[in-house]
């Protein structure tokens, strides 16, 4: 299913594709009886929750004003403890209470939307058994997965909230959030060349280097993720006007004394690299991407299945089995793996992370 994507980092619209969990989607479906019913429930429960830690809010900014001025005028241990617990509640109990507040009404409103517009974004292809990545085993085990006439699996997806149904402990139905993609259409037809074994110094005959030429949605792909990934300076700003603050404050109280000055020093240095690392790395990585997409090439690393290739040692004749892994020639990242998009890949995704960061 194709959609066109507006960026601005690009005049021209890119066509693309979306992907939950390995599967592709194929288009909207109405939500059925059971959908709707546990759909209900949940904005029910999010509702309630909303309530109750609203009533728990107000209760916090109230119960000062229940006691009596004489007894915060006292200054025994009860009120010192009272005034303590009122400050602790005020400064930490209500900004905590209103961000649970805020995320509840917000599914809640989500979730009414969604059965309002009564439709589920549906996702469907066949899993890799052997290769399935954290998020599909975690599906796999909550049978958030239907099967499909032809073998295949189908996911379907709440397409505001982001989120499927999951069987957890004891029965429970729940709606588990989903990393949903949307990514540059795959090329209709690709005509890719082999590269000659040694040119490149590849002596196995069960491996092939191929290569072929990107798209132009592939190219403005790699060109929105240039931009995003750019932008990792305004962190780097951030960060060195943050040291430049904590070394003055920290040369302050510890100017008199040179073994702390040197030791604080160097460890703000070594807290400034660590911190440093990721916004370097993603400006070096715009740079790498900027010449993959100006070469305009996506390589294919194909390597025969071993137990093929064991099986044709032996005399036996089965069908070719190859596993494709394409990759850009620069940046060395992946582009495909077995025909679905790589999981860095995503036209949407809103930071500039490196695709090897922890919470990419």
């Amino acid at each position: 299913m194709h959609h066109p994507v507006e960026r601005p980092e690009d005049n021209e619209a890119v066509e693309t594709e979306r992907w939950c969990a390995g599967l592709i989607s194929v288009g909207t479906a109405p939500i059925d009886e059971v959908e709707r019913a546990e759909l209900s429930r949940s904005a029910r429960a999010h509702l309630v929750v909303c309530l109750w830690v609203g009533l728990a809010a107000t209760a916090l900014v109230g119960w000062p004003f229940l006691l009596s001025g004489t007894f915060w005028d006292s200054s025994n241990l009860t009120t010192r403890l009272a005034s303590a617990a009122m400050f602790v509640s005020w400064l930490l109990g209500l900004p905590v209470a209103g961000m649970l507040v805020f995320d509840h009404a917000r599914r809640y409103l989500r979730h009414l939307r969604e059965l309002l517009g009564g439709e589920v974004e549906v996702f469907e292809g066949a899993l890799d058994g052997g290769r399935l990545d954290p998020e599909q085993r975690v599906l796999l085990k909550g049978s958030a997965f239907t099967a499909t006439p032809d073998g295949g699996q189908r996911l379907r997806v709440l397409p505001l909230s982001l989120t499927a149904r999951f069987h957890a402990r004891r029965g429970i139905v729940r709606w588990r959030a989903v990393r949903v993609r949307t990514v540059a259409a795959a090329p209709a037809y690709e005509l890719r060349v082999a590269i000659p074994r040694e040119s490149i110094g590849v002596d196995d005959p069960r491996v092939e280097i191929l290569r072929r030429r990107m798209t132009a949605d592939e190219r403005r792909e790699v060109l929105v993720r240039v931009a995003r990934l750019r932008a990792a300076w305004k962190m780097l700003l951030l960060q060195a006007l943050m040291g430049l603050i904590l070394y003055a404050a920290i040369f302050r109280v510890v100017a008199d004394h040179a073994t702390a000055a040197i030791l604080a020093v160097v460890g703000l240095a070594a807290w400034m690299v660590y911190r440093v690392r990721r916004p370097v790395d993603a400006m070096m990585l715009a740079g790498r991407l900027k010449r993959d997409a100006e070469a305009g090439l996506v390589l294919t690393h194909r390597r025969r299945a071993a137990r093929r290739a064991n099986a044709e040692a032996e005399g036996v004749e089965v069908d070719g089995s190859w596993v494709d892994v394409e990759f850009l020639p620069v940046s060395s990242l992946s582009w495909t793996v077995r025909g679905r998009p790589a999981r860095w890949r995503d036209l949407l995704a809103p930071a500039w992370r490196v695709p090897w960061s922890p919470r990419h």
